[in-house]
């Protein structure tokens, strides 16, 4: 992550401390025991002795299982989202931003080729460090465009998400092209393919984004004695899990 030399810690820093505990909470109190229950149930519905009412069921189920994973991909991003609008705008009573303000915030899109503000743009602005910079930004741009999907179905962000991440479906993206369908026809947006191992290393993108500004407010934080170095060198030990 590159730093501006005028970057600052800020109360919004303080309070953004806890923000990656609240997502690795949400993983290991929601996510995970929500899809390990519905797992479970579809070994019991397999297990029947009745093939024929067993095939009808399973379909049914394993279909309420990717609606379901769509829905908690979607609350990890939204989780996320929200986070980092907060975080934002509470650097923002610090850090006035000379054309946009807190509302400006709260509307932004992620990613914008037009003149509006996006959030990506508001954060290097106000915060004076650019998102690409941070290691966990390519797993949270695939967060943002695979909530977007979950949330709207067809669309842009859909679209996307097919060329950059053809993984997502059963079929390569050269498959279905030789078939003449790359679009909704064999990689349609409720059949992508959000595992459990997916959403966990997305929470872990979230975490350690911020746990990088945790670093980095540490480091510019002049040090008192040695514990800063200490609570640096503690912080840093993290990383290697969230990569």
């Amino acid at each position: 992550m590159t730093e501006n030399p005028e970057w600052t810690p800020t109360i919004a820093d303080a309070y953004a401390n806890s923000y990656g505990e609240v997502a690795q909470n949400f993983l290991s109190l929601v996510v995970e025991p929500s899809l390990t229950a519905l797992k479970q149930k579809d070994a019991e519905i397999a297990a029947q002795e009745d093939q024929i009412l067993t095939a009808f069921r399973r379909r049914d189920h394993q279909h309420l299982i990717a609606k379901t994973s769509m829905a908690l991909c979607l609350g990890i991003q939204s989780l996320w989202e929200q986070q980092l609008r907060d975080y934002l705008c509470k650097c923002w009573t610090q850090v006035k931003h000379p054309t946009a303000d807190a509302d400006d915030i709260r509307d932004a899109i992620w990613d914008s080729n037009k003149k509006d503000h996006s959030l990506k743009q508001l954060f290097c602005e106000i915060r004076g460090l650019s998102l690409e910079n941070f290691q966990s930004y390519n797993r949270l741009d695939k967060l943002q465009l695979l909530g977007n999907a979950c949330r709207h179905g067809e669309g842009a962000s859909a679209k996307k998400l097919r060329r950059k991440y053809p993984e997502l479906w059963s079929r390569t993206l050269s498959e279905c092209e030789q078939l003449g369908a790359v679009e909704e026809g064999l990689m349609p947006v409720d059949g992508m393919l959000i595992t459990t191992a997916l959403l966990r290393d997305l929470v872990k993108a979230v975490v350690l984004f911020w746990l990088d500004i945790r670093i980095a407010c540490s480091e510019r934080t002049p040090p008192e004695d040695d514990s800063m170095n200490d609570n640096v060198a503690r912080l840093e030990a993290l990383r290697p899990a969230l990569l």
